[in-house]
């Protein structure tokens, strides 16, 4: 999908456990523990790894510097995220991207306080309130956060 993140599920090697396709429906109860691909001053990777704390999941990270090394437009990210954006959450033979699907995965998917309430109409309301949130223009907040130098180089580098 364009408009937002996909989940996507890549095949199994057989050796590593049951029948190629296979997923197991609590990732961290089997063992795999989940890849962050993410920038530490990225807003979205800071809420990702917000979700994870709150869920006590312990995570491999690997940085993916989208700053003037753009490492987010290389050929391997885009192979594992063709949005080309941080964060992107690797677990086993599952790939998630967008910051909202990443929360929801972590949180159904991981052992640990649930984050959403149970009942419908609350879920419902916090749900709205997310994607409000998820709408906010990132570009523009993380620039009024930088100044002087630090913004001539984060524009100078985005050019």
């Amino acid at each position: 999908r364009v408009e937002g993140g996909e989940l996507l599920q890549l095949p199994v090697p057989v050796e590593q456990g049951s029948s190629a396709g296979e997923h197991s429906p609590d990732a961290h109860a089997s063992g795999v523990k989940p890849t962050l691909y993410h920038f530490p001053t990225s807003l979205h990777s800071q809420q990702i790894r917000l979700t994870l704390a709150e869920k006590h999941v312990e995570w491999d990270a690997k940085i993916v510097n989208i700053g003037p090394a753009h490492e987010n437009l290389d050929p391997w990210y885009a192979k594992l995220n063709p949005q080309l954006v941080v964060p992107t959450l690797e677990v086993g033979a599952t790939i998630v991207t967008d910051t909202v699907q990443i929360a929801t995965y972590i949180d159904e998917h991981f052992h640990g306080p649930s984050l959403m309430p149970t009942d419908p109409e609350q879920r419902a309301e916090v749900m709205h309130w997310v994607e409000l949130q998820a709408q906010f223009p990132m570009l523009e907040l993380g620039y009024a956060r930088t100044k002087g130098m630090v913004r001539w180089f984060q524009r100078w580098s985005l050019r």
